[in-house]
């Protein structure tokens, strides 16, 4: 007998979930976030500007329940992950500017429900959705029929820019009480987020030293990442609690880097379950796969 049966894979662009299984509302839930500029302390001891989401407040899908509230809670990079309910449709995000340009979010995988105007620069797609200008407050994102899985909101202004810098975070939903995906129970959960940096070209984006003509960085074309790591953190740091014995575990891998990863656990054989947050039909027993950058 297999005593390591896992995972189920949700992967929304670059988003997967996979399934180990360890031997031995009515209304919408809201996140209030903002973006704002944050350091990285890296392996080498480096401290690496960046820009992240803190989340400042959280209520419940009744819209009364306050499960979180801290005006001064720290901007993290990877953000904290938003979980939606399993009975919750909706999700509403109330995105604050704390940086000297405009930004604003989406999820890759899922529709907007009212995503207003694109920006345009030159001709040339600035932002995909409605923007938060400087300074801007709780700026409504909205999606109103959000799939259960696991996917990936980042800013969806200047990606190439601000996700590089930090502007992103899992966004993690069950299809029911204890229940990943219609008929896939877990008995427990653990996210990992990919990203990977480049402190040169953050300080340059820092410095107002990056894409313009003259620029020391002209683009991301000239990224060069150094550091990998996982849920902000490097080997042999994971920042993940253990596993009882005898446990199914969903574990739900977002990549919010440039970088392809092949993620494996030595030993043991995974279950894939769902892909871009689809079921799939036919689950498939591998050792390792591509996670693939959004």
């Amino acid at each position: 007998m297999n005593v390591y049966r896992r995972k189920r894979t949700i992967w929304s662009g670059c988003l997967v979930a996979l399934l180990l299984l360890v031997s031995g509302s009515a209304a919408a839930i809201e996140y209030h976030l903002t973006a704002m500029p944050t350091e990285l302390n890296m392996p080498d001891g480096a401290i690496v500007p960046a820009w992240g989401y803190a989340v400042t407040r959280v209520v419940a899908a009744d819209g009364i329940t306050v499960i979180l509230d801290d005006p001064g809670a720290p901007a993290k990079v990877p953000g904290d992950p938003l979980v939606v309910p399993f009975d919750d449709p909706t999700l509403k995000v109330f995105l604050t500017n704390g940086l000297l340009e405009a930004t604003s979010v989406h999820i890759i995988g899922q529709a907007m429900t009212d995503p207003g105007p694109a920006t345009f620069v030159d001709g040339r797609v600035m932002s995909f959705v409605h923007e938060t200008g400087i300074g801007a407050v709780d700026v409504l994102y909205q999606w109103d029929d959000l799939k259960a899985g696991t996917y990936l909101l980042q800013s969806a202004t200047h990606p190439a820019k601000q996700v590089q810098m930090g502007l992103f975070a899992a966004v993690v939903k069950d299809a029911g009480d204890g229940e990943a995906y219609p008929g896939v129970p877990v008995d427990a959960q653990r996210l990992l987020v990919f990203h990977d940096v480049d402190p040169e070209i953050q300080a340059a984006i820092d410095a107002g030293d990056y894409g313009a003509p003259g620029a020391s960085i002209p683009s991301s074309v000239y990224r060069k990442a150094r550091c990998f790591l996982i849920n902000g953190k490097s080997f042999p740091d994971t920042g993940l609690d253990p596993v009882a014995l005898g446990q199914t575990v969903l574990l739900r891998y977002v990549n919010a880097g440039l970088e392809t990863h092949v993620p494996q656990i030595l030993g043991a054989y995974l279950t894939q379950v769902a892909q871009d947050g689809n079921p799939l039909q036919y689950y498939r027993e591998i050792y390792g796969f591509e996670l693939n950058s959004a």
